[in-house]
C-alpha cells in the first residue's frame, strides 16, 4: 500500500463552534461576538424581545366552557324528516331524538 495511490478524500469534517482551540474554529468568543443574548444561548422560538408574548396577549378563559364539552350542538331537522314521523306520533325531544338517530 503506497501513499500516494490512496484515493483522494473530497469531503472534510464540519467545524463544530465553541468546543475549543483544537476544533477547527475555536477560541475565545468561536465567532459568536462579545456579549449578549444570541452569544450565550439559545433564544426560545416565542421570544418577542419587550413585548407580550402572543399567547400571554388573549383574554384568560375560565370554566368549562373554554373546551366547549356543554356546548349546544345545533341540529338541522328538515321537513322531509318531520313527513318520516306517523300522523299519530307526538312530536317532542325524545322522538326527534330517535328520527335522528335513523331508528323510526
Amino acid at each position: 500500500m503506497k501513499l500516494h495511490l490512496l484515493p483522494k478524500i473530497n469531503t472534510r469534517k464540519s467545524k463544530r463552534l465553541g468546543h475549543g482551540y483544537g476544533s477547527g474554529k475555536g477560541g475565545h468568543t468561536s465567532s459568536r461576538g462579545q456579549k449578549g443574548q444570541l452569544s450565550r444561548g439559545s433564544v426560545r422560538l416565542s421570544f418577542t424581545g419587550s413585548s407580550w408574548v402572543w399567547f400571554k396577549r388573549l383574554p384568560f378563559m375560565r370554566g368549562k366552557s373554554r373546551f366547549n364539552s356543554f356546548a349546544s350542538k345545533t341540529v338541522i331537522l328538515t321537513l322531509a324528516d318531520l313527513n318520516k314521523l306517523a300522523e299519530v306520533t307526538v312530536v317532542n325531544a325524545k322522538n326527534l331524538h330517535l328520527l335522528l338517530n335513523s331508528q323510526i
